[in-house]
Order: structure tokens, then C-alpha cells, then sequence
């Protein structure tokens, strides 16, 4: 069974970041890359990287579903159910996002009933 090297992504997707600052796809991948690697702020420089994307384009689909898998992961289901709601609604055929939508409804649901 093989085994994942995020620094190694981190570093492959942080220069081709840099040496192709246009190209959307690779900032989403090394902000990826940085939830994966899981090093201390990681998570929070993630999500600024997000937020910065969501700047530039309030409809980019790719961004809002990772900004809601990010705040799935930190517990933080409103937030999450915001990103995940509006990709399910602007992208029908999405199942992940309509997935972790029920997810953070389950969770939300459940914390309701303690």
C-alpha cells in the first residue's frame, strides 16, 4: 500500500504557484496540499488562501466546496453548510457537496438534541 507525501505536494504545488500565479487550479491544489500536510496554522492559512481565492471569483464552485470540506473538518457546521448549500444549488450534479451538506445537517441535528 502506498503512502501520501504532502510536504512533497505542498512543494510541488507551492512552485508551480509561483511560477504560475494565474492558474486557479494550482493555487486550489497547494491550498489542499496545506490541509493535507497538517502542520501547526496550517489549517488557518488554508482558509485565508480561500478567502482570498473567493475574493476573485464569489462563484468559483472548486473554492467554495473546499472552504466547506475546511470548515467541515474544523467543526464548524454553519459555515460549512453555507459553502456546501450553495454549491449543490449552483452545481446540481454535485454529489460530494450534497453529501457533506447532509453531513453537517446530521451533526447540526444532533448537537440540537444534547
Amino acid at each position: 500500500m502506498g503512502s501520501f507525501d504532502y510536504d512533497a505536494a505542498y512543494q510541488t504545488f507551492s512552485e508551480l504557484h509561483q511560477n504560475y500565479p494565474e492558474q486557479r487550479e494550482f493555487h486550489q491544489n497547494l491550498i489542499v496540499a496545506t490541509i493535507n500536510r497538517q502542520q501547526e496554522n496550517d489549517e488557518a492559512n488554508a482558509l485565508e488562501q480561500l478567502k482570498l481565492l473567493l475574493e476573485q471569483d464569489n462563484k468559483d464552485l472548486t473554492t467554495r466546496y473546499l472552504m466547506g470540506l475546511l470548515y467541515f473538518n474544523m467543526g464548524q457546521c454553519e459555515p460549512a453548510i453555507e459553502q456546501f448549500q450553495w454549491v449543490a444549488e449552483n452545481d446540481l450534479n454535485d454529489a460530494y457537496a450534497r453529501y457533506f451538506l447532509g453531513q453537517c445537517l446530521l451533526q447540526q441535528w444532533f448537537c440540537t438534541r444534547r
